[in-house]
């Protein structure tokens, strides 16, 4: 029998993920320690929030934020509710167990921030017979895209990371439907690598110049040594 993976904690909250489809990994805390917020009390949503990760990084660093979480995966929205429940952040952070795409649009969100579903492992093959595969995952994604855009607050901000494949892949699909990106930061192993994940900040308005970033997560030539950027990235929240 497979072992179970043990709780993470992090300086503020710990966070149980056994019973959720995906783990805790680097994405999910890359992605909630580096966008930026401004509005002191924004209205927050976590779509696929899983075993809660993401919201309570969101609840430590604006905490005068409210956060919904919206799962489809009962396993993982029930841990992600023993771990809200757990933390100091409770009253901040809601999770219900829904799908996106049949979720009401009346309410609208300042932040929109998403480790997609089916896309934190990086993109499978679209050769031969997985080609059609990889065309309903598309189609299903550019779903997802439409209604985080409806979701979205005019001068609202969706926070993204992605494969660097699929955002070359998706990124004319988002001009076609009014997101743009104000701000994308690649995603490296080591400063010799080519980065493999980017990291991105959307709006409805057309920017003229994007703000772009590097990130490597590993010193050079390194496979354990964390970089002093990322270091400086996740010093409130790591052990």
């Amino acid at each position: 029998m497979a072992k179970k993976p043990a709780p993470f904690h992090f300086q503020k909250f710990s966070i149980k993920h056994d019973r959720c489809a995906h783990k805790v990994g680097t994405d999910g805390i890359l992605l909630g320690s580096w966008l930026e917020l401004d509005i002191p009390n924004a209205s927050i949503l976590d779509f696929g929030s899983g075993s809660g990760l993401i919201s309570l990084i969101l609840a430590q660093r604006f905490p005068a934020s409210k956060i919904l979480g919206l799962e489809i995966d009962k396993n993982s929205w029930e841990q992600a509710e023993e771990n809200r429940l757990n933390s100091p952040f409770a009253a901040q952070i809601k999770f219900e167990n829904k799908d996106l795409l049949e979720y009401d649009n009346s309410e609208k969100f300042d932040l929109i921030i998403s480790n997609p579903p089916y896309f934190t492992s990086g993109i499978k093959s679209v050769k031969s017979e997985r080609a059609r595969a990889r065309h309903i995952e598309s189609d299903v994604f550019r779903l997802w895209l439409n209604k985080l855009n409806e979701l979205l607050k005019t001068n609202g901000k969706l926070a993204l990371i992605l494969p660097t494949v699929l955002w070359q892949e998706e990124q004319g699909f988002l001009d076609q439907i009014g997101l743009y990106p104000i701000r994308i930061c690649s995603v490296k192993h080591d400063a010799n690598s080519s980065p493999v994940r980017l990291l991105i900040e959307l709006n409805q308005m057309p920017e003229i110049t994007v703000k772009s970033e590097e990130l490597c997560l590993y010193q050079r030539d390194s496979k354990h040594l964390r970089s002093a950027e990322f270091q400086t990235l996740v010093k409130d929240l790591m052990l």
